[in-house]
């Protein structure tokens, strides 16, 4: 798994997100927009993210059913899938999500 590195706003370093915010944030997308996925790909993609620690591949799972499925969701759960990703320096197709109004 790669990692990207941001900034840090206290003393201008830059720091690498932790396992753990990387697993809370792919939680917390994944949370965010179980209720728009089919309940197969709901379950394969919890599996990755709770049963397996694949986090990426959870994620990368998760934009995917979303595009293929043409499923609009809304910012803040575009949100949580992008800092997901960017965490994790995952390169995706996330910007193509498409957000309903």
């Amino acid at each position: 798994m790669s990692r990207r590195f941001f900034p840090s706003p206290v003393i201008g370093i830059t720091v690498s997100p932790s396992p753990n915010e990387c697993r809370q944030l792919s939680e917390n997308a994944f949370e965010l927009t179980k209720p728009l996925l089919p309940v197969k790909d709901a379950e394969e993609i919890r599996a990755y993210i709770y049963d397996h620690n694949e986090w990426g591949l959870g994620i990368e799972t998760l934009a995917a059913c979303l595009l293929e499925d043409e499923i609009p969701v809304s910012w803040q759960q575009k949100h949580a899938i992008t800092a997901a990703m960017k965490a994790m320096g995952l390169k995706g197709n996330y910007s193509k999500i498409e957000v309903f109004s």
